[in-house]
């Protein structure tokens, strides 16, 4: 199960209205012709742009970049940082990380220019977030603790608590370095309870209670998914918990606690539509009847959470699920099916294996990528540089021919001059 990172990623609070275009039209005049100057009518096209990127990423990226050209004509520097920042987040909810990357680079280095270290440390962060999804954690790594310098240097709690969550989330993610893992959670909880984020605290200690489950810290492990459980009421992330804690009661054998939690879990995943974690559910439960040899009704759940994990795409539930139904059927000694679902497993596995050679592979092209969109932006400055060379040339040139002109009259002037005194009395 993977550990859940903190969606506080970008201080994005999304405002989650639909707009028609012909709304947008008219909100966007509104807010130009209603702003009292240039700094406050840019923020507000930035707002308003922001607002579409769960419904639209297009026309929130179109408004970040008229804010950008608006803010161009302006001394309002700050705004240009912003608006990339803004067009930035368009780009990456779109999976356009190219863009991303060059919005957020862009964005850090006027932040650099004016000193805003606030600014700086939030695109590190956000950068760090585009290579870890890239599974490039060294490179996110550096970056989340170059963002962590700087947020401590200027006391930002938010951003400290946010990179040192997400710093966890990375150590987290390999048994050799869960202290590491431990020690980030642990140092991002004091900020998350001083800024009283609900979210924060259930994200934090429901990792923490994973890793102490992987463990086999059992009692760390439920006191941590219960303060969770506490913070992450009536939101859609309880299911996340409640299959953390029947997971838990299932290594105990106590399979009635189990499975009570593990309903629960499936009945608030539903009332979301949280496919992922309805599989998730469904495939604890299925396991909890397995362990109690109630094979039918196991069966019955892993095919649920087969179809939910179809429905998500979620390789790593199938292949658990798979490998369920082989054990219930070999059990049942019904070895047909045993075969059956234990070579889907080895597919899945085998297909898992080639989705990391793709992330590995996904890297390097992200990366050439980079490196290409570099190399034509040096190539277009080049240009620029060139043509700039040939038009001083040019004025140069004729600056020169210019004065010698000017030059050469005055020479003939002088001498008609001195050639007249000379005739005169």
């Amino acid at each position: 199960m993977r550990l859940k990172i903190l969606f506080l990623l970008f201080s994005l609070f999304s405002i989650g209205f639909c707009y028609s275009e012909s709304t947008e039209t008219d909100s966007l005049k509104k807010i130009v012709d209603n702003a009292a100057n240039d700094s406050s009518r840019v923020e507000a096209m930035i707002v308003l742009g922001r607002s579409y990127f769960n419904i639209n990423p297009d026309s929130g990226i179109k408004i970040c970049n008229h804010a950008k050209q608006l803010v161009e004509t302006s001394r309002y520097t700050k705004g240009i940082a912003n608006a990339l920042k803004a067009s930035g987040i368009g780009y990456y909810r779109q999976g356009k990380y190219v863009d991303a990357l060059q919005d957020w680079e862009n964005s850090k280095k006027i932040y650099e220019s004016i000193g805003d270290k606030k600014g700086v440390a939030n695109m590190l962060s956000n950068l760090g977030v585009i290579y870890r999804d890239q599974a490039d954690n060294e490179k996110a790594l550096d970056l989340y603790l170059q963002s962590l310098k700087i947020a401590e240097e200027i006391n930002d709690s938010v951003r400290i608590m946010t990179v040192d969550l997400n710093i966890g989330t990375i150590y987290g993610e390999k048994a050799i370095t869960y202290e590491k893992a431990i020690e980030y959670y642990e140092k991002a909880m004091p900020y998350a309870i001083a800024l009283d984020n609900k979210d924060a605290i259930g994200t934090i200690t429901g990792n923490l209670g994973e890793i102490y489950l992987k463990s086999n810290k059992d009692s760390l492990a439920l006191a941590n998914l219960e303060k969770s459980l506490v913070a992450y009421e009536g939101t859609e992330n309880v299911p996340y918990t409640l299959n953390l804690i029947g997971k838990l009661y299932a290594k105990r054998k106590d399979f009635e606690k189990a499975i009570d939690y593990q309903q629960r879990a499936f009945s608030i995943a539903e009332k979301f539509d949280a496919k992922l974690d309805m599989a998730k559910s469904m495939l604890g439960l299925a396991d909890s009847y397995k362990e109690m040899k109630h094979y039918e009704e196991a069966i019955r759940n892993y095919m649920l959470a087969e179809s939910f994990a179809k429905e998500t795409g979620a390789n790593n539930e199938l292949k658990d699920t798979y490998e369920g139904l082989a054990m219930t059927y070999g059990a049942l000694n019904d070895f047909g099916n045993a075969f059956k679902y234990q070579s889907m497993m080895i597919a899945i596995k085998d297909t898992l294996y080639n989705i990391d050679t793709e992330k590995k592979l996904g890297t390097m092209l992200f990366n050439y990528q980079i490196d290409k969109k570099q190399s034509e932006i040096n190539l277009q400055q080049k240009e620029i540089s060139k043509q700039k060379i040939v038009r001083n040339s040019f004025i140069g040139g004729f600056i020169i021919v210019a004065l010698l002109q000017e030059y050469f009259k005055a020479t003939i002037t002088h001498c008609q001059r001195e050639n007249a005194a000379k005739n005169c009395c």
